[in-house]
């Protein structure tokens, strides 16, 4: 149920984003938390799997079909995360893509007017170009610099670290080799 529901929210996201969800290259932190909703399912299958294997005898556990079944499960929780923010990213690259069109549009003009004002008026009137020009490309490097992805490396990182809660419990069992339970 958890998958399912995972997966129509990724879907239900993506049909907002093409329905016209109209997000601004700098709003990816108001998007944090669609990351955090992804990190908690994360984590609540990590769990699941982390306990399911503090229930399996050490025997089981060794057998070729337990590996592919729990590595599977990792597979899928880890895929979880990243499954629901694709939509936005996606979306975020197109509002970014939208602002440097936009923006470059302008810094073209606004270097044409500086190259019609260098050769044949004030320099009061070309100082005033030029700082258009300036501020433009400065505003194209932020655009450039914004980031597309909603979430931050600490999500990320904590997402990647709970992975290794059933590898620990796994090899726990298989080390000291305990039946039913741990």
């Amino acid at each position: 149920a958890a998958i399912y529901g995972s997966v129509m929210r990724s879907r239900q996201l993506a049909a907002y984003s093409r329905s016209g969800l109209e997000l601004k290259v700098f709003d990816g932190h108001l998007l944090t938390p669609f990351a955090k909703w992804g990190q908690s399912l994360t984590l609540v299958f990590v769990g699941g799997i982390s306990l399911s294997l503090l229930f399996q005898s050490a025997q089981s556990l060794r057998s070729l079909e337990s590996v592919m079944i729990y590595g599977c499960l990792i597979v899928v929780a880890m895929t979880l995360i990243f499954m629901s923010m694709w939509t936005v990213h996606v979306a975020l690259v197109r509002a970014q893509d939208k602002e440097l069109a936009k923006v470059r549009r302008d810094l073209a003009v606004a270097r044409d007017a500086l190259t019609r004002r260098r050769d044949c008026e004030t320099a009061a009137s070309v100082q005033d170009a030029y700082f258009s020009v300036v501020i433009l490309g400065v505003y194209e490097r932020q655009v450039l610099n914004a980031s597309t992805w909603p979430f931050n490396l600490a999500i990320v990182g904590r997402v990647f670290a709970s992975a290794v809660a059933p590898l620990a419990v796994y090899l726990l069992k298989l080390a000291f080799g305990v039946g039913g339970m741990l």
